[in-house]
């Protein structure tokens, strides 16, 4: 698994990601809804990385490609746990999961696995 930054837009983006392929399908409406809260996130964000000026689909492209090859992943609790893990910033963490409830709900149809994702973070942290 590469090697990303706590607190980092590119943490916050990959956790995202989870949220979008939790069910294993990606639904336009969820996408669109990243796609619009990530700016308003990357201004809580500790990184290198900076917002591309003609866009985020790019930005995406990667972390969809990221997110497909971790559903693959036979490793793939134990990685969702690592990946949360990257997230240490006790004002980052609510808005992040606030925008994971976001992307899970906007599509209308909840599923157990991303209800299982939602308790996984605030175990991780809030407990």
């Amino acid at each position: 698994m590469k090697d990303v930054a706590e607190n980092s837009l590119e943490a916050v983006m990959q956790i995202l990601m989870l949220a979008v392929f939790a069910d294993r399908r990606v639904k336009d409406e969820e996408l669109a809804n990243l796609r619009a809260t990530i700016p308003t996130l990357s201004l809580f964000t500790e990184s290198d990385l900076e917002l591309p000026t003609d866009g985020l689909d790019a930005l995406i492209d990667e972390n969809v490609a990221f997110a497909r090859d971790l559903m693959d992943d036979s490793d793939l609790l134990i990685a969702t746990d690592a990946i949360l893990r990257r997230i240490t910033n006790p004002l980052l963490a609510p808005l992040v999961l606030n925008a994971m409830r976001e992307i899970s709900n906007v599509d209308d149809d909840f599923h157990p696995a991303e209800d299982h994702l939602l308790n996984q973070a605030i175990t991780i942290w809030f407990d």
